[in-house]
Order: structure tokens, then C-alpha cells, then sequence
């Protein structure tokens, strides 16, 4: 690799990013996830704080002025980007059901992929339902979705053990 500057931003503070980062530029600040901290790189003042999160966070979806934070046992988070609280909007009540993607589509909704298919919520609190995957009469509703990624023209594209699909 190309010789880069690199330095330790957070100097002799030890810090583990186990699960994601996000860059608030608006707020300028860096979150990163950890098992049950966030923390918080103030751009500006080049400081470092955290605070306790209570919930194992696998996987983080822009939505609105928040994040969406999905957790171990399918539990579906907000957190308000603006004051940093969180609050539990989702339960899925299958426990053997586990979400592991995530994408949020033009319209709002919320896509949930799981090893049991592809689900979808306008949370909060409105339930979860399954999608049908279903092309040219062959049903592929029990596709492992291991990817959902949404286009801003409205398309959302998902990614599985059955191939890659394009919802309209």
C-alpha cells in the first residue's frame, strides 16, 4: 500500500468498534457501535464520549433524522440522531426469527431480511409482514436474504441463497 498519514484520532483512549460507524456530518460527529456503548467523535472539539446502549447492535439503517438499530432477537431501535436517545419500536414476537439486513425504501418502509425471507414494516409499531419473492410463477419466499439495499428511484434490490431480485 501507498505510504498514508495515519494516526490514533482518539489518542490513548482505547476504543472497540464491533459493529458499525456512522458519520453525522449535519451534527459533525462520528457514531461507532460497539456491543453496548455508542460513541461519539465530536469533529469539532476532537473529543470522545459514550454512552451505554443496552442492546447488541447488528445492523444500523438511516431513516429520517434518526437511525434505525437492529438488535440481537430481531428487536428493531430508534435513535434520535438529534439528542442521541433510543427507544425499542419493534419486537418481533418469533424468537427463532433473526434479522440480519436491513434498508429502509423511498416510500418509508422498512425491509427486513432473515434466513426465513424478506419482511417488510412501516414501524412504528404497524407489524411485520412477509414479501412474497415470486417470479415467473416460482415462489422463492424461503430465500435466505442476506442483503437488501434500496435505490433512491424507488427500487429495492435483494440479495440471497436464491439469487438477486428487484422489487418495484
Amino acid at each position: 500500500f501507498p505510504s498514508h498519514d495515519r494516526k490514533n484520532v482518539f489518542g490513548d483512549q482505547k476504543v472497540h468498534v464491533q459493529r458499525g460507524i456512522y458519520e453525522d456530518s449535519l451534527r459533525k460527529r462520528i457514531l461507532f457501535f460497539s456491543y453496548d456503548k455508542l460513541g461519539i467523535f465530536d469533529q469539532q472539539t476532537q473529543k470522545i464520549s459514550n454512552t451505554p446502549l443496552n442492546t447488541l447492535t447488528h445492523t444500523i439503517i438511516e431513516h429520517n433524522d434518526e437511525l434505525l438499530l437492529i438488535s440481537e432477537g430481531s428487536k428493531l431501535y430508534s435513535l434520535d440522531l438529534n439528542d442521541l436517545s433510543y427507544r425499542q419500536i419493534f419486537i418481533q414476537e418469533n424468537p427463532s426469527l433473526q434479522f440480519i439486513a436491513a434498508a429502509t425504501s423511498a416510500s418509508g418502509d422498512i425491509f427486513l431480511g432473515s434466513l426465513d425471507g424478506l419482511f417488510i414494516t412501516q414501524a412504528p409499531n404497524k407489524g411485520i409482514k412477509a414479501v412474497p419473492l415470486v417470479v415467473n410463477g416460482k415462489s422463492y419466499s424461503d430465500m435466505q436474504v442476506k442483503a437488501i439495499y434500496s435505490h433512491p428511484d424507488g427500487k429495492v434490490w435483494v440479495g440471497g441463497s436464491a439469487g438477486i431480485f428487484v422489487l418495484n
